[in-house]
This record gives C-alpha cells, structure tokens and sequence, in this order.
C-alpha cells in the first residue's frame, strides 16, 4: 500500500506500516546518502567456535573434571560473542531455563533417554526462534553465535548423563554469569 511521504509528498511504499517518510527523506534526516544503508554500530559479531567440543566437557573422563577453560577463558569468550551479537537476556534465558527444567526432570526420576530427546529439541527450537529474526544480518550474528552455541552443547550433552550434568549445566551456568556482566558493560 502506497503512502505519500510527510516531508517531500511523493508517493512511496513504506516498509513498515508507521513508516511517514520515504526512504530519501529519511536519509537526508540522518545524514546517510539515499540508496545506502548507514554501517552497523559495532563490529560484526564474532562467532562462536565451531569445534570448540570435539573432545567433549571433561578433562579426565573417568572423575569428570571439566576442562577448567570451559568455565573461564572458553565460557567469557562465548559470552561476549554472544553479547556482540545483540543476543537479548531473555534468549539466553530461556535456553538455560529449558536446561534446569530438564534437570528438575531427571532427578525425579525420568529416564536420560527422555531428556536426552528433549535436549535434541532445543536444537530446533534454537532455529525456529533464528529463523524468525526479519534481519540479516541480526539473524547471521544469533547463528553464529546463540545457534551454535545450543548446537555445540546439544550433540556434547546428549552424549551421556554425566555430560548433561556436569559438563552442559556447569559450562552453561558460566557462560550465563559472564553473559550477565558484559551486557552489563554495554549498558543494557
């Protein structure tokens, strides 16, 4: 549906329905020339690892001692990538919240099978809720950076139960924590 613009009254399509101005009017009203987007703020979102799990979550696999830079350097590098990324706290959230649940779930008893499938599913609820972003390159950062990390974690948790337990929840509790004090740092 056309409109016509507030500032030159030519007719134009807006993007968005509360769009008031055509897109060289609102150019000019940012300094930005028509026909160029303006750069982003910030530099692009660094992504994380994509092999940063190969050899799971523990050192010493028989007492299962988690890789001490999984809750420190590797857990503050994700965090913020995933915090340049403009990964929103409630994101993040809510993927930590589907892991306590499912936590809750397996110390009153139900099977590793079950939760195991369940945390597979988070695998695709990650790409729904990336799918949805209508920005490019928003979209870009979140996979590089939210979709990886859930993929990452996913395929190491599912492994077995003491993969989920000690190795998912205690690297994801970290990364959480330091997910928390960069945002803090951007003023968000």
């Amino acid at each position: 549906m056309q409109k016509k613009c507030e500032s030159c009254g030519k007719m134009f399509t807006p993007r968005e329905s509360f769009h008031r101005t055509c897109f060289e009017c609102f150019a000019k009203q940012r300094g930005t020339p028509a026909g160029r987007e303006e750069p982003r703020a910030g530099p692009p979102a660094s992504a994380v690892p994509r092999d940063y799990l190969t050899k799971g979550y523990f050192q010493d696999a028989e007492r299962r001692v988690v890789f001490p830079e999984l809750l420190e350097s590797r857990a503050m590098g994700i965090a913020e990538a995933l915090s340049r990324a403009n990964v929103s706290m409630g994101q993040v959230r809510r993927y930590f919240t589907m892991a306590r649940f499912l936590e809750n779930r397996l110390e009153s008893g139900e099977s590793y099978d079950l939760i195991a499938n369940e945390l597979r599913r988070m695998k695709a609820n990650v790409a729904a809720v990336v799918g949805r972003v209508q920005d490019g390159y928003q979209r870009e950062g979140l996979t590089r950076t939210l979709k990886s990390f859930i993929d990452q974690n996913v395929d190491a948790a599912v492994r077995d139960k003491e993969s989920f337990l000690k190795g998912f929840l205690t690297h994801f509790e970290c990364v959480l924590c330091y997910f928390v004090w960069y945002t803090s740092q951007k003023g968000r």
